[in-house]
């Protein structure tokens, strides 16, 4: 997340990790804490994130990953916030007992040879969907296409895995539409989601919220400014989650606004970064997020309940963050 910039991309990942968690005797919570919310915080820092720092520093006119050695400073603050979090959690929900040796030897896979080729069909097809979508960082045209590259990654793997462990034609439907069946209310979710951005992208609500917060600003002290700016991105990320959408939208207002109070575009950048990134493992207007939980087999209630307070926690040290590089002239 941090240094390529990946979060949808790394959807994939959170069924293998949540699986691993709840095998070592955790929960579904842990392993999205060590999923999608460790992905989310790399991406926030945005030591070289091309979507989100790279196409800003482009529109407000600096050189690409520029300035990185304050945002290595956030991800060295971030790390160990993340790490405390997800390690209070498990040992809360640690049954005691310990991991079942099966899991972590392999068990009987190694004594069905139709099973083994199923996990190295699987595991290959996933492997390959990964590394064709984490290409998407360089190759450009890949970036629209690649949620329909992990779906049909997901799709290939499990229908050759099947096929390889023998298991019926009928077999295959019945656990198929078991599985749609339990992350249907994360699809209407995402279209609802979706309805909220059109319907206030099209109304023009979203271009009169922004023209309010700039003219609001104009009263307030600097380190307030600067605070200010990665508020009205917290607000536009609940709407537009993509982030070099938002940058194109957001960044020719605000950096000339920072600009005029003494503020420099590079903590602007920052501001943008921690404003755009965190919130995407918490919105329940993300698709990513949704796709992950219905994966995961968690509701958004319980999530928020189990990450409120590392979001508040990183929202208070990104703050200060934000007022230190302010104090040390970045």
């Amino acid at each position: 997340g941090a240094l390529i910039g990946s979060f949808e991309e790394c959807v994939p990942l959170v069924p293998i990790v949540v699986h691993l968690a709840i095998k070592l005797g955790w929960d579904a919570a842990t392993g999205l804490s060590m999923s999608m919310l460790a992905v989310g915080s790399g991406f926030a820092s945005g030591l070289f994130n091309p979507f989100t720092v790279g196409v800003a520093q482009r529109l407000a006119g600096l050189p690409m990953f520029s300035g990185a050695w304050m945002r290595l400073v956030a991800f060295v603050c971030i790390y160990p916030l993340l790490l405390f979090f997800t390690r209070r959690h498990a040992m809360g929900v640690d049954s005691g007992a310990a991991a079942d040796p099966a899991v972590l030897t392999g068990g009987s896979a190694g004594t069905d040879p139709a099973l083994e080729k199923g996990l190295r069909l699987f595991a290959g097809i996933l492997g390959a969907g990964i590394v064709i979508v984490l290409c998407s960082a360089f190759i450009t045209a890949l970036q629209d296409y690649t949620m329909i590259i992990v779906a049909l990654a997901f799709l290939a793997a499990g229908i050759a895995s099947s096929l390889a462990c023998r298991m019926s034609g009928g077999e295959m439907i019945r656990s198929f539409g078991s599985g749609a069946l339990s992350i249907l209310p994360a699809v209407l979710m995402i279209l609802m989601a979706a309805s909220i951005k059109f319907t206030l992208t099209e109304s023009g609500v979203i271009d009169l919220l922004l023209g309010w917060a700039v003219g609001a600003a104009g009263g307030l002290p600097k380190w307030a400014v600067i605070l200010f700016i990665y508020l009205i991105v917290l607000v536009m990320n609940f709407f537009i989650a993509s982030g070099s959408a938002k940058a194109i939208m957001l960044i020719p207002l605000i950096v000339p606004m920072a600009q005029a109070f003494g503020i420099s575009p590079q903590l602007c950048i920052l501001a943008f970064a921690f404003g755009d990134g965190f919130s995407n493992v918490f919105y329940p207007t993300n698709a990513a997020l949704l796709i992950s939980l219905g994966l995961a087999d968690l509701s958004y209630t319980k999530w928020v309940r189990h990450s409120w307070k590392f979001q508040l926690a990183n929202l208070i040290l990104t703050c200060g963050l934000l007022l230190v590089g302010l104090a040390a002239g970045y």
